[in-house]
């Protein structure tokens, strides 16, 4: 083959880890699934590659998404690290935002800070809210207890958040410059580089989680980064961020916290290109894995975007993030009788070892996935196109002994129970997203991707009375596929407390120009030429007296007068599509933030439509299937997916069977596929 064929994709999950790889001068597309190796996460990576027959010298272009940064944080095995912060401000990290995550819950207690209290840190240092330096910093002040704590506790990462600094960061770049130079060992973040923008609760979070798992991300993705260059890659690792962008890892201090959501971004971003060819443009995306369930919305056409992330009470990521909700929800997810005699479903999962009890790995509690063995819906002879046999027997063993025999129940009812159960936790998690928003789920289309989705989407859709579902050609690894096509993307942000209609429009001029020059910096370190990326600027903005804002794209390329007033008739109509109102056009507007995108469109596969056939599709079997509706076991069509053609239509009950996944289709339920090989299943 020759040099620089594929484009290669691999996302690490929580039971298996994907690689998609595109042969960019055939279009060819290969796919992989393996078991993940929590253990090294990089020899997963490297199996894959070499388990697809790819050689890395033929690597084009590598993109990965990775759990690395996540699994640290929710499991707090992340660095060592210490928080050095202004004198007095030492426990804003347990004052947070002066809430309770359980209102009303006198005896609840909060999750322990990321950092402890022992290793934080004051400095006597100020700003003031002006950007005026009051008290210049001495770092010598400070080297002595950062020696000790590098001697006696085994100090990594060091981050550094002063108050003011999103104004005036010259305090904390002179602790930075001079720690590195004392300690060039260490691995230093300043918030004033991660997050220049004001609230120091969500600042100072931010910047304890890109230092607690930078080190562990630094350590892998050198270690994974010298195997692929020692066995022949050329191409540098482009990782997924949370923001829906690809950068590369060379400036890890900044985008480290940005990884958190690298997988499930990706899956997003899938959708969202799926979507532009087929026209749906309000979408509710479920990635359901072998852990968890990601719930996403595209409105509009636009990938929703917060500016937030909080993994658990009082750890917060605020950067630009893919609006995601994560529930305990996957096929791996057990299956429990809670103390009140309650059967509950996950958040605790088998992951890949032991995983399921079917797979025979001593795992002895029931899971969704032996649920759905038990009931006929999963081949035992096809997971992973054969390579991973499974044995019904165990599966019907842990939810007789698990689950049935609680309830005096038979194992097939058992078996049910744990399906619906799941499949309401999902539909909730659904109508968080849409109904609690003001939003009708029945007026979107439901895309449903991962190696678990499309067995229970058909389910969720008709609980949610959602009218159309969409399934790729290869569910299981969407997220993969996501890597493909994903831009490289760069956000910054700077605070800007203005009124709208008083705003000095030279000085928001040059601090966009600001902004702008730093991103084109960083395009250009990332090796895109200067003609090869656009820049995209929006303004966080707020009606006087509110406490959050509203990101609104700022499409005017000169600021002047005009601008401003088209600006705020967008804030307007925005606020009116997100609230459902909206103040009068002489009710004063306050800028908040200024951002700036800067986005590189990459090569991304051509998708080709295929040729319709009138024919009708042949099943290739029959099992039988437990159909609740039908009151137990019904003889059930069995389809190959690589035997559907563009142009076959038929009806449920029916159960497609694939590599990456297996597709549910209820009675009542339609299929037909569409000109790109998706299934288009309605009511």
């Amino acid at each position: 083959m020759k040099e620089g064929q594929y484009l290669v994709g691999v996302d690490i999950g929580g039971t298996f880890t994907d690689l998609v790889a595109i042969d960019v001068e055939n279009n060819r597309l290969l796919i992989l699934k393996t078991p993940s190796t929590p253990d090294d996460f990089a020899k997963g990576t490297i199996q894959a590659i070499q388990e697809a027959g790819i050689l890395p010298s033929d690597i084009k272009r590598f993109i990965h998404g990775t759990t690395v940064a996540t699994n640290a944080v929710i499991q707090r095995k992340g660095a060592n690290v210490t928080l050095i912060t202004t004198q007095g401000f030492r426990d804003i990290l347990e004052i947070r935002r002066t809430t309770r995550g359980e209102l009303y819950n006198v005896q609840w207690d909060p999750p322990v800070p990321l950092i402890p209290r022992m290793l934080r840190l004051e400095i006597k240092e100020r700003t003031s809210a002006l950007g005026q330096v009051l008290l210049e910093v001495n770092p010598s002040e400070i080297e002595g207890k950062i020696r000790e704590l590098v001697n006696n506790n085994g100090l990594q990462a060091v981050a550094i958040a002063f108050l003011n600094s999103y104004i005036n960061p010259s305090n904390e770049l002179k602790l930075k410059k001079y720690l590195q130079k004392c300690f060039p060992d260490l691995f230093v973040v300043a918030s004033s580089e991660i997050m220049p923008e004001w609230r120091e609760f969500e600042r100072t979070s931010t910047t304890c989680v890109g230092a607690f798992v930078g080190p562990v991300l630094s350590d892998y993705l050198l270690r994974l980064d010298g195997d692929l260059k020692v066995m022949g890659c050329k191409s540098d690792v482009l990782l997924m961020l949370s923001n829906g962008g690809l950068a590369t890892a060379g400036n890890l201090n900044r985008i480290a916290p940005q990884t958190i959501l690298s997988g499930p971004a990706a899956g997003v971003v899938a959708v969202s290109e799926f979507c532009k060819v087929l026209g749906q443009k309000n979408v509710i995306a479920i990635d359901m894995g072998g852990t968890s369930t990601d719930v996403s919305i595209i409105r509009g056409g636009r990938i929703v975007v917060g500016d937030e992330l909080e993994i658990e009470f009082g750890t917060v990521v605020h950067l630009p993030v893919v609006d995601i909700s994560t529930i305990g929800a996957g096929g791996g997810s057990i299956a429990w009788v809670d103390s009140g005699g309650v059967l509950r479903v996950g958040p605790q999962s088998a992951g890949a070892n032991p995983g399921p009890a079917c797979y025979g790995r001593g795992g002895e509690e029931p899971t969704t996935t032996d649920a759905n063995v038990a009931l006929n819906r999963l081949n035992p002879e096809y997971l992973l196109g054969g390579k991973l046999k499974i044995d019904r027997q165990l599966s019907l063993r842990a939810i007789e002994e698990k689950v049935a025999n609680s309830f005096d129940l038979d194992v097939f009812s058992g078996a049910q129970g744990i399906i619906e159960i799941t499949n309401n936790n999902i539909a909730d998690a659904i109508r968080q997203k849409t109904i609690q928003r003001g939003l009708d789920p029945r007026e979107f289309v439901l895309f449903a991707f991962g190696g678990a989705g499309p067995i229970h989407v058909s389910e969720v859709a008709r609980i949610l009375e959602i009218p159309m579902i969409i399934i790729p050609p290869n569910p299981g690894v969407t997220s993969a596929t996501g890597l493909l096509l994903a831009d490289i993307r760069h956000d910054y942000v700077s605070t800007f407390l203005e009124f709208v209609d008083e705003v000095d429009l030279l000085k928001l001029q040059k601090s966009f120009s600001i902004l702008e020059e730093r991103a084109s910096k960083q395009m250009i370190a990332d090796g895109v030429p200067e003609t090869d990326f656009i820049i995209v600027r929006s303004i966080d903005t707020r009606y006087a007296g509110q406490t959050h804002e509203l990101n609104v794209e700022f499409t005017s390329k000169v600021i002047d007068d005009r601008a401003i007033k088209e600006f705020k008739i967008s804030f307007q109509k925005k606020h009116m599509m997100e609230y459902g109102h909206s103040k009068n056009l002489d009710y004063p507007v306050e800028i908040v933030n200024i951002r700036v995108s800067a986005v590189a469109s990459v090569e991304k596969p051509k998708w080709m439509p295929m040729e319709k056939v009138s024919r009708a599709p042949e099943p290739c079997g029959k099992r039988e299937v437990f159909f609740k509706e039908l009151g137990g076991f019904k003889t059930t069509n069995i389809f190959q997916r690589r035997d559907l053609r563009f142009g076959h239509k038929f009806r449920g009950p029916a159960v497609i069977e694939q590599y990456d996944s297996t597709v549910l289709i209820l009675p009542g339920q339609s299929c037909e596929i569409d000109p790109f090989g998706n299934l288009i299943i309605r009511e």
